[in-house]
Formats: structure tokens, sequence, C-alpha cells
């Protein structure tokens, strides 16, 4: 049964919410059982009572004659009083409300044995849907497991991708066609599964690839802006001396910064040549450009 995660999830808490419905209708329907089985203790105890009452009359009126006592008895109310009729009469009524709870007690059987052919239906109900909820919880640990699996891969492939754009921002200068490629690379890994990059087994791992995702311009800014200020440091030594002064904080930016068409504003004797001879010894030395990609224009013999 091919089923996504999230709809496994949701047929499991159905089942759950199911299991637990029933499981309480069965609380109710073991109290009631309860209940009628209390109930029919105090009647059987309420109809042995009532027994006993009835074999002590029985036997009364099986020894009942007519005594000194029925003969005065009778003797005084002109025979209009007959206890024995009295005594008869009240086993007749004994009788009929001994009939009538034997009729209740019958009830009452039939009745729990009704609640019991529904209580071993639902336990069986119960069976199946625990049954169920264990398949589908091996469905979702599989899909699980499958999941993490791929997870894990888009993970590795990821790292690789951003290792490979971090390491380059050490070293390189990211110019404009060079984020765009990284864009496109980045992309094109990503590709179908861009959701799973913010995965929370996973983004920990992943900062510096979701924050180039998020803002690419923002990234590529920061990482030349960390790669210019670490770079003048490393080749402090080059830049003091590649000319016979020192180059400033902006002549060393203006080597640095390498974008496809860079504009360099300055006036007459501020040092465009010295720019011009550290930039080109610091492509060549940096292995950016070969010596035949460089052609240099000069307007003095001086220059040139």
């Amino acid at each position: 049964m091919k089923l996504t995660e999230e709809k496994i999830k949701q047929k499991y808490r159905e089942q759950e919410k199911k299991k637990s419905i029933r499981l309480k209708h069965l609380n109710n329907i073991k109290n009631v059982q309860s209940n009628i089985s209390n109930i029919h203790q105090a009647k059987t105890l309420e109809f042995e009572k009532k027994s006993k009452k009835l074999n002590e009359i029985k036997h009364l009126k099986e020894n009942f004659n007519e005594g000194l006592l029925y003969i005065i008895i009778k003797t005084i109310t002109f025979g209009l009083v007959d206890q024995k009729k009295i005594h008869l009469n009240k086993i007749e009524d004994i009788h009929s409300i001994l009939y009538d709870i034997d009729s209740k007690i019958i009830d009452l059987e039939n009745k729990i044995i009704v609640e019991e052919n529904n209580i071993t239906i639902e336990e069986n109900n119960i069976t199946i849907i625990n049954k169920n909820i264990v398949t589908l919880s091996n469905e979702i640990k599989d899909l699980e497991n499958e999941f993490l699996n791929k997870l894990f891969k888009f993970r590795g492939k990821l790292i690789e991708v951003q290792s490979k754009i971090v390491k380059y921002s050490n070293i390189r200068y990211i110019d404009n066609l060079k984020r765009i490629e990284f864009k496109t690379f980045v992309d094109n890994s990503i590709a179908e599964n861009k959701k799973y990059i913010l995965h929370e087994k996973i983004k920990s791992s992943l900062i510096e690839i979701i924050d180039f995702n998020n803002n690419t311009s923002s990234w590529t800014k920061k990482k030349n802006k960390l790669f210019i200020s670490n770079e003048k440091k490393k080749e402090k030594r080059f830049f003091d001396t590649i000319e016979s002064n020192p180059l400033t904080v902006k002549q060393t930016e203006a080597v640095l910064i390498n974008e496809q068409h860079n504009l360099i504003l300055a006036g007459a004797g501020s040092g465009k040549t010295s720019v011009v001879v550290a930039k080109v010894c610091y492509m060549l030395n940096k292995n950016i450009v070969k010596e035949n990609e460089i052609l240099i224009l000069a307007f003095n013999k001086k220059a040139q």
C-alpha cells in the first residue's frame, strides 16, 4: 500500500481515535455489566430471603391445625375470620412477588448475555484495530526510514555544494558571473527537494547554503567583504612592496575587486599605474588569468 507519510500518519491518528472510542465504550459496557451483576446478586439474595420465608409459611401451612388459639379466634370472630385462608392468601401474594422477581432476573440474565456478546464483538474489533495500527506503524516506520535515507543523501549532496562555494569565497572574489553560476548550481542541486532544506534534521549543517539560497546578493557581498579583509592581511607584504610605495587601502581594494567591468576614477598622480601593475601581478600570481589573456594600454612610455 503506497501512502505518503502524512496520509499514513493521518490514518494512524484516526485509528487511534477509533480505538480510544471503542475502549471507552467497552469500559462503559463493563461498568453496565458490573452494575447488572450487582443487581443480579441483590435480587438473588432477596429471592433467597423470600424463598426462605415462603418455606416457613409452607411449613406453617402444612402444620396448621385448628388448635385452641384457632378455635378461640374463630369463636370470638363468630367464624368470620379464617386464619388459614389469610395465610393462604399471603402465600399466593408471595408466589406472585417471587414470580415477578424470577421474570426480572431472567430479563437481566438475557441482557447480560447480550452485553457479553457485544463486549466480545468490541474486543474482536479492538483486536483488529490493534493489528491495523501495528501494520500502519510498521508502514510509517518504513516510510520514515526511507525518507530519512533520502533526506541525508540530499544533505550530503548539498554539503558538497556548500563546501564548494564557501571554499571559493575564501580564496577568490565572487564576481557577478560566478554568483549567477553558483545560484544555478544550487538551484539545480535543490530542485524539487527545496522544501526539505529547512528540515530540522539537516538545516543546522546547511547554514551557508540556506543563507545563499535566501538572499544570494547579500550572501555574496558579505563573503566578498570578508575575503577582501582577509586578503589584505594575508598579502600585506605583496601590497607593501609591489611598488616603490605601499598601496593605499583604496588601491588595494581596486586590486582585489575583480568584476567583469571595473570603473576606477582617480586623478593625475594618484597611483593608477601602480594599481594596474599590482592587479596584473596579483591575478597572475593567483592564477586568475593567463599572460596571453591580458591586454594593457598605456598613454606614455614611462607607464609602458
